[in-house]
């Protein structure tokens, strides 16, 4: 069961940095996510019962033990250097479409075609790849930034030398205490954008007035200057 264990975490691990890119530290805080989804995979039911199976516990099977303390020569393949079926990819399919409709004399730039096809394909797939992983980096990064509260539990003039147990309510009046603070704090901060709102509005319209006093000036002068041309 350890081993289906450590491979699902090595591939877990594995997939984790790809998706990243080398963007990201491991840290304590994300081990825990990658080895749960790696104990989810491997410890399953079917899972433990084979391997029970395998190993001769369940259903008891005393030569299935034995043999396991048995060596035994290797043996040898049936047939060897025999390469394993790959499946069709896409750009194959794409290629027999493509040469199924192209006019004999043609297949020369079919082929170019196809071969530019295949660089788009390929391409496109890296690039959403590289994107996906971008996404997942930058969610796992911005849920680093986000720093836990501790609950005030302790009251001035507590005092509590060991090991202490904390009642529901105690939890319930810290989550109050902390729910007001929270509060306090966004008040104090509308109040200060308020502040700073009401300081741009006086301060405008103190430009505004000394603006209205300069032209009002300035037209008193042009009325001064035509009266003594009079």
């Amino acid at each position: 069961m350890f081993k289906p264990l450590s491979s699902q975490y090595s591939a877990k691990l594995t997939t984790f940095i790809h998706k990243s890119m080398g963007l990201l530290n491991l840290k304590k805080g994300d081990f825990f996510g990658l080895f749960w989804a790696a104990w989810i995979a491997s410890f399953k039911k079917e899972t433990i019962l084979k391997s029970f199976e395998a190993c001769g516990i369940w259903p008891k099977n005393s030569k299935r033990v034995l043999k396991r303390f048995t060596q035994q020569p290797p043996s040898e393949p049936e047939h060897p250097g025999t390469p394993e079926l790959v499946p069709e990819s896409d750009w194959k399919k794409t290629q027999a479409s493509v040469m199924a409709v192209v006019k004999e004399g043609a297949e020369k730039e079919a082929k170019q075609l196809i071969h530019s096809l295949h660089h788009f394909q390929v391409q496109n797939s890296l690039l959403e790849q590289e994107n996906q992983g971008l996404r997942e980096s930058l969610g796992i990064k911005k849920k680093r930034q986000k720093h836990g509260r501790t609950m005030d539990l302790v009251q001035e003039g507590e005092h509590n030398g060991g090991a202490v147990l904390w009642s529901p309510r105690k939890f319930r009046e810290a989550g109050e205490r902390q729910l007001q603070r929270e509060q306090a704090e966004e008040q104090e901060k509308l109040h200060k954008a308020d502040m700073k709102k009401l300081k741009a509005n006086n301060a405008l319209y103190k430009k505004k007035i000394a603006e209205e006093k300069r032209v009002a000036k300035e037209m008193a002068k042009e009325e001064r200057e035509k009266e003594k041309e009079k």
